[in-house]
């Protein structure tokens, strides 16, 4: 059983203590933003490609008809996944639109590693569904 000092450590202080450190305020190292956006981009693609894809080929319907429910669901499951992270941009223009219009937040340093993350987490996404679709 933890007494009354121990307990008051586990709780961030909402004093402005210094000393203490907030976890919400710790701001994930490069690599694993890189990755948060790298896996995010994939999955995104993968699911809202795939979606299409299925319509497609298992169903004989048109691409994008009845996906707009999958779709929308994958894209909030992954922003919840991978918000906190890595800010779940997925896209190169919400990146350098963070970028211009808050440079508080996202510095222009990072544009170009979240583009490139970005841009190889589209590529595996797309050829992820190029694997499971290619026999069809």
């Amino acid at each position: 059983m933890l007494d009354s000092n121990q307990y008051d450590n586990l709780i961030p202080s909402e004093t402005g203590s210094k000393s203490k450190s907030n976890f919400l305020e710790k701001k994930p190292s490069l690599s694993k933003r890189l990755c948060g956006e790298f896996i995010g981009t994939a999955l995104l693609l993968s699911f809202g490609v795939g979606c299409n894809m299925t319509n497609f080929y298992f169903y004989q319907g048109l691409p994008g008809e009845d996906c707009g429910y999958e779709f929308g669901i994958a894209l909030g499951t992954i922003v919840v996944l991978f918000g906190n992270l890595s800010g779940a941009h997925f896209n190169p223009v919400i990146s350098l639109c963070f970028a211009i219009f808050r440079p508080e937040e996202f510095a222009y340093n990072d544009v170009l590693p979240y583009t490139l993350a970005q841009f190889f987490g589209a590529f595996v996404g797309c050829g992820l569904n190029m694997m499971f679709y290619s026999g069809m």
